[in-house]
């Protein structure tokens, strides 16, 4: 039955494994619908639409997250996530772990945090829990576009700088983010095995 629901997914959803980083948890994650292609056309081209820039440390906490469809950020990132998801139609996160040398892919928000129903699932590099408010979101893209293929898109809410440097929750313009898209789009799973 599993393969079955694999097959029936569409294209873009069935790209890149993210089983490369190293996961604990045991169980199905959710169900959760994948994205119509209106959504993607709206998030490429819809006017009211924000994205941010998510660093993870944990390649642990990233494989959680494309399981269970929930992400938690650092307090000093929430208001802005809050507010941004209030006023948007929707909010894009682009992910990327430290020291991969590739983001590994981007999710909507679903809800705000401190709305998901999954709790305390993340943990501090030191292992102890990232005791943080959960919101849930929906990955539409899992796998990695090199920081090499990026090289000519710069970000001007980040001084103009490569889209590659930021700090978690840097929010990125949306011709940035929309460029940094469309690589996924084009490029399938060019990362590392």
């Amino acid at each position: 039955q599993q393969q079955q629901q694999q097959q029936q997914q569409p294209r873009e959803m069935q790209r890149g494994p993210p089983a490369r980083y190293p996961v604990h948890h045991q169980g199905p994650p959710p169900p959760r619908p994948p994205p119509g292609p209106s959504f993607r056309e709206r998030i490429a081209h819809g006017p009211h639409v924000r994205y941010f820039l998510i660093k993870s440390n944990s390649g642990e906490n990233l494989s959680t997250s494309m399981e269970l469809g929930v992400w938690a950020t650092m307090q000093r990132n929430e208001e802005k996530l809050i507010q941004a998801f209030r006023s948007s139609s929707d909010v894009v996160l682009i992910f990327s772990l430290n020291d991969s040398g590739a983001f590994q892919g981007y999710a909507r928000m679903r809800n705000e945090p401190g709305q998901s129903s999954i709790r305390d699932v993340f943990v501090k590099p030191n292992g102890q829990t990232f005791r943080a408010r959960h919101f849930d979101i929906e990955w539409i893209e899992t796998h990695d576009v090199p920081f090499q293929l990026t090289g000519h898109i710069t970000n001007p809410l980040n001084d103009n700088r490569p889209v590659k440097i930021g700090r978690d929750g840097q929010e990125l313009s949306p011709d940035c983010a929309r460029a940094l898209l469309a690589l996924f789009d084009q490029h399938g799973n060019l990362g590392p095995p």
